[in-house]
């Protein structure tokens, strides 16, 4: 397996002792997943995060009334990290692979043994945690525009999400109607 594009990834982060990355790949798999395939539901405990190596997928939650609502997309050479996985709590919500997908998985009781090991897993996990706390932040800000301006914030900012996940989902995601989305996008040149 070609281990080089996560290294690159983590010494993107920080400098990263060759202790830490040895160990770090000494264990590191690649795992396959299909289109509409769920690798994380919600309710079931989650043990893991993922680097997505290739592919797109989505999280998502059903409410009392069954309603779906898409929370995050994520893209090739993005952390899927969970802070309900992490604390050992379960999950929050369901995560789907939207297209034939790579990723490589990390347990999260192996991350806290490197924790101890090695001090550079710290900053590791800081980058997790903050780039999950800045995609919060930023769906809170999308979420807060008008409609029109949320689907041309997202289309200018994410155009690839335009052409992966299908529209009633962009359309959870951005807090609207499949219907006024579609209203929305006549309206507007691509």
């Amino acid at each position: 397996m070609d281990t080089k594009p996560i290294i690159d990834f983590l010494s993107g982060i920080t400098n990263l002792s060759s202790g830490f990355i040895q160990e770090a790949v000494k264990d590191l798999k690649l795992e396959f997943y299909k289109h509409h395939q769920v690798i994380q539901a919600q309710g079931q405990s989650e043990n893991r995060l993922w680097y997505l190596s290739s592919g797109f997928a989505r999280g998502y939650f059903y409410d009392d009334e069954g309603q779906e609502h898409t929370v995050r997309f994520w893209n090739e050479g993005e952390v899927i990290f969970s802070y309900a996985g992490f604390w050992n709590m379960p999950a929050m919500e369901y995560i789907e692979i939207l297209e034939n997908s790579e990723l490589n998985p990390i347990d999260y009781e192996y991350l806290k043994r490197l924790m101890d090991k090695y001090p550079d897993t710290k900053a590791v996990i800081r980058f997790a945690v903050q780039k999950h706390l800045q995609k919060e932040y930023e769906r809170h800000l999308l979420c807060s525009l008008p409609p029109e301006r949320r689907y041309q914030k997202l289309r200018k900012e994410s155009p690839h999400i335009f052409k992966k996940a299908p529209l009633r989902m962009i359309a959870s995601y951005l807090h609207m109607s499949r219907v006024s989305l579609s209203r929305i996008i006549n309206r507007k040149p691509r």
